[in-house]
């Protein structure tokens, strides 16, 4: 048998066993008032993300970033006093396995 159309027989199963993904998105935080009166404003703020994943028959490897560039940016404010800042660089490696 010949070597070409033996490799059109198997490239197939080569691509559906190995999957490469990539992934990026854009969160973007409204401004918001502190107080009823509307007299303080907390400033809007733009978050990326990102996300890969690799498959192999049953094995995935998966990383997320959440704020890839780490943004220091309130997300909300209770009072002038009181305020919540949102989450810096979080990255979270997953590794999972189909039995």
């Amino acid at each position: 048998m010949d070597a070409l159309p033996m490799l059109a027989l198997l490239s197939p199963s080569l691509f559906l066993c190995h999957v490469l993904l990539f992934g990026a998105g854009i969160r973007y935080v409204g401004f918001s008032y502190v107080d009823n009166e509307n007299t303080l404003k907390v400033p809007a703020a733009t978050v990326f993300d990102a996300a890969t994943r690799y498959t192999r028959d049953n094995f995935t490897l998966a990383l997320n970033v959440n704020n890839l560039f780490d943004n220091e940016y309130v997300s909300s404010c209770d009072t002038q006093y009181t305020c919540n800042y949102g989450a810096g660089l979080v990255a979270t490696l997953k590794a999972s396995y189909k039995w």
